[in-house]
């Protein structure tokens, strides 16, 4: 379960605002590292206890998403549409 944050994207707009620096007009990216989405890990965590062969998955995506938050792993915004055919296989 992803869950849409809205909390940073308002502070800044709203920061920006009070700076003079707000940018009108313009898309801002939000991820993850962002605070722009975040994950319910306790929903997880409970789907993991009545299905245990889901535990250790689950623990490898809280790894991966430290790792995104820490900037180790960086997640490109691209708008370009797919090689469909690569993906397919």
């Amino acid at each position: 379960i992803i869950g849409i944050g809205f909390g940073n994207v308002a502070y800044d707009a709203i920061e920006a605002l009070v700076n003079g620096s707000y940018p009108g007009g313009e898309h801002s990216i939000y991820g993850l590292a962002e605070g722009g989405y975040y994950m319910d890990w306790e929903s997880y965590e409970r789907f993991a206890e009545a299905n245990p062969d889901f535990a250790e998955i689950i623990e490898a995506g809280k790894a991966v998403e430290e790792k995104i938050n820490s900037g180790e792993i960086t997640v490109d915004y691209n708008t370009d549409e797919p090689n469909w055919s690569t993906i397919a296989g």
